[in-house]
C-alpha cells in the first residue's frame, strides 16, 4: 500500500504545476488564482511563498540561467528565486483566457497550454529557445497536463474538455500534430483528467479533478491502478526527493472548503516507483 502524507503549506485555492528542483532540493508549486509560487524543503519541513504577483500564474518552468519563467494571463514573466521580476513580455493568447499548465522539453523549449474563452478556443503553444513562438493548435476549452516518455519519443497532452490524453510523436525538438493519437479516454467514473507526470518505467500518472484520485496508466494506455486521496479536486503531480521516489500531488479547494485548503500537497511513497528529473527551459525573450 502506498504511504500518503500531507505536506505543511500555506492555504491555497488551487495548488498546481508542482516541480521538483534537484539542485535546491525543493518542491515548487503555484496557487493559480492567487498569482503566487510556493516552495517546500523536505530537509527542514519548511514551506514559503517565494513570489506574489498581480496576475494569475498558469504554470512555470525552471530556466537554465537560474530563473523561473512564469506563464501568466497576459504575459510571460522571468523572476529569480527570491521573487524579483527580471523581465516581462506581453503575449496575445488569441481567444484564450490565460495560460494553463506548461512543460519544458528536452531541447529547452516549452509547451504551454491555455484555457479558452470558449470550449474550443483554447490550445497549445510552443516556445522555442530562440524566442520564436508557434501556435500549434486550437480546439479545447482547457489544455492540461503534459509530459514525455522516458525515451523522449512521445509527448503526452491532456484535453480536460474531451477527457482524453493524446500522444504525439516528439522529434527534432517538436511534435507531429497531425499524427496525434488518443492514448487514454477517461471514463465518466474517473472524472476529469487534469495534470500529469511520467515515471521511470513510462507509466503516466494522471490527476483527476473532482475524482479524489490519481490514476496510473501503462505505456500501452491501460489503467493499472488508482490511488485515493483525501481531496476531491486533484490537480497535478510530479516526482521528487533525493531519489525521485516521492510522488508529490497537488489539490484545490472544492465547494464548501471556504475558498482555500491546507494542506494542499501530499507526498506519496510507492515501493518500486520513481520518476526522472523534469527538463529545464532555456527560453529567451519572445519574438512573436
Amino acid at each position: 500500500m502506498p504511504s500518503i502524507s500531507p505536506i505543511p503549506s500555506a492555504p491555497c485555492q488551487l495548488a498546481e504545476g508542482p516541480l521538483w528542483h534537484p539542485g535546491q532540493g525543493k518542491l515548487f508549486w503555484a496557487d493559480i488564482p492567487e498569482g503566487k509560487v510556493y516552495s517546500y524543503t523536505p530537509a527542514t519541513g519548511e514551506s514559503a511563498c517565494c513570489y506574489s504577483g498581480d496576475q494569475q500564474v498558469g504554470g512555470f518552468t525552471f530556466n537554465r540561467d537560474g530563473l523561473l519563467v512564469l506563464f501568466r494571463v497576459k504575459d510571460v514573466c522571468w523572476i529569480d528565486f527570491a521573487g524579483k521580476v527580471i523581465a516581462t513580455q506581453p503575449f496575445d493568447l488569441h481567444g484564450s483566457h490565460r495560460f494553463n499548465d506548461v512543460s519544458a522539453a528536452p531541447d529547452g523549449s516549452v509547451f504551454a497550454g491555455t484555457i479558452g474563452q470558449t470550449k474550443e478556443s483554447g490550445g497549445l503553444y510552443h516556445f522555442k529557445p530562440d524566442g520564436t513562438v508557434r501556435h500549434l493548435f486550437t480546439g479545447t476549452g482547457c489544455a492540461n497536463g503534459m509530459g514525455f516518455s522516458p525515451d523522449r519519443a512521445t509527448f503526452y497532452w491532456t484535453c480536460s474538455t474531451t477527457r482524453k490524453i493524446y500522444a504525439y510523436p516528439y522529434m527534432n525538438g517538436g511534435i507531429d500534430v497531425p499524427a496525434a493519437r488518443v492514448f487514454y479516454d477517461a471514463p465518466a467514473d474517473e472524472k476529469i483528467p487534469d495534470g500529469m507526470t511520467v515515471d521511470r518505467d513510462g507509466n503516466v500518472w494522471s490527476a483527476r479533478w473532482d475524482g479524489f484520485e490519481i490514476v496510473k496508466i501503462s505505456p500501452a494506455g491501460k489503467k493499472i491502478e488508482s490511488i485515493k486521496l483525501p481531496r476531491a479536486r486533484i490537480s497535478s503531480a510530479c516526482f521528487g526527493g533525493a531519489q525521485l521516489d516521492r510522488l508529490y500531488i497537488t489539490a484545490a479547494a472544492s465547494e464548501g472548503d471556504g475558498g482555500k485548503i491546507s494542506p494542499c500537497i501530499y507526498e506519496v511513497k510507492i515501493d518500486g516507483v520513481s520518476g526522472h528529473e523534469e527538463f529545464f527551459s532555456r527560453s529567451l525573450r519572445l519574438v512573436e
